[in-house]
């Protein structure tokens, strides 16, 4: 429940809107359920509820993301105070419209800051270097969350050292959470630019999408949104991974510009970023 607080449990259960049930006519609430890059992911279902006929949908809050998921969902509000007549988790709506994994698909981008939103976000952020029109590509290589695939899912900085080879295009990373000495150190080395630092919340981490051609990030929160924004995006995935990924397919149904990098053995980051150093010489 909304800041952990359980004594509004049993209204809950009492509004549940189970599904079999119309959500015509209804304020619904959505609940949070999972991190940030779920509420992203579940977003596309917020069209069905409203196709469905509900009156309103409230929207758990991600920060900076407020006024792109109302610009991008009519008959979203974001607030988990709101009158409400039904109410779900988020991960209900999957099972509520979602027949299977290719079916509805959700081929377009979803998620997006209104040009003038962008450019206000952008204001004293640290310059990209030059480099003329090679390709830019966004770094994010661990997560600062303690999600239940961790460590698996993150990788250290020097495991990314097989793609560092390509001068065909410009790093610059997006890393956020504080960077070591050791990856500061690495990053100089490799004529990196950190960006991440200048970034507060999900809204600038939209805004810096806007500008680049590719991310290469781990699974996530950033990856779902780049994603949604229709954002090429690149994951090395782990053996151990998010059911949502599936087991062994390199294009995921859930993002048309989402391409997966897949472990062979779990810990051994080695045939992933070949097959991606491979891939970024073609670009």
């Amino acid at each position: 429940m909304p800041g952990g607080d359980i004594s509004g449990y049993g209204e809950y259960l009492s509004r549940l809107l189970e599904n079999d049930m119309s959500a015509e006519g209804k304020h619904v609430l959505v609940l949070e359920e999972g991190g940030v890059g779920d509420q992203i992911w579940f977003l596309r279902y917020a069209r069905e509820l409203m196709a469905e006929g509900a009156a309103s949908v409230s929207w758990p809050r991600v920060p900076g993301l407020e006024s792109a998921f109302i610009a991008s969902q009519p008959g979203i509000i974001i607030s988990d105070g709101r009158p409400f007549d039904a109410a779900l988790r988020t991960c209900s709506l999957n099972t509520r419209y979602q027949a299977h994994p290719y079916f509805p698909r959700h081929d377009s981008p979803y998620l997006g800051l209104r040009p003038a939103v962008a450019a206000s976000r952008r204001l004293g952020w640290p310059a990209p270097r030059p480099g003329g029109d090679k390709p830019r590509v966004g770094l994010i290589w661990r997560s600062t969350s303690h999600a239940r695939f961790e460590p698996f899912r993150s990788l250290d900085l020097a495991d990314l050292d097989p793609i560092f080879s390509h001068d065909n295009v410009r790093f610059e990373s997006l890393q956020v959470g504080g960077l070591s000495e050791h990856e500061r150190d690495h990053l100089e080395r490799r004529a990196i630019i950190a960006r991440g630092d200048g970034l507060r919340d999900f809204g600038d981490t939209a805004a810096i999408f806007g500008e680049i051609d590719l991310l290469i990030s781990m699974c996530t929160g950033p990856a779902h949104l780049a994603g949604a924004m229709g954002l090429p995006v690149w994951i090395p995935m782990a053996k151990a991974c998010d059911s949502r990924w599936g087991a062994h397919h390199r294009e995921p149904p859930w993002y048309p510009t989402v391409r997966l990098y897949r472990q062979e053995r779990l810990g051994d980051w080695t045939r992933p970023l070949e097959e991606m150093a491979a891939d970024l010489a073609r670009l």
